[in-house]
């Protein structure tokens, strides 16, 4: 019960985020929490609830979510700066 309603707020709020920000390109969400859940939620209402923003349902569609899996992805991240 605990993980459908914590997947049913995280999708409207991503949804919304989306709208807010106009990423239209993808999510990434990554993190050990995002693995852990990932593993156990229920993909397909998770993505409904996601898409469901009335008028601008059919631009949520197209809009991709990924889970980051890899460990460390912060530090990967910060490796990659160059130091001048």
């Amino acid at each position: 019960m605990a993980v459908r309603i914590f997947s049913d707020v995280f999708a409207q709020a991503l949804g919304n985020l989306v709208l807010a920000v106009a990423a239209w390109d993808g999510v990434f969400v990554f993190g050990s929490v995002a693995r852990e859940w990932a593993r156990i939620a229920d993909h397909s209402r998770f993505r409904s609830i996601f898409e469901d923003k009335g008028a601008m349902q059919q631009h949520l569609t197209r809009v991709p979510i990924a889970i980051v899996t890899a460990e460390d992805v912060t530090l990967a991240g910060l490796a990659a700066i160059p130091v001048a």
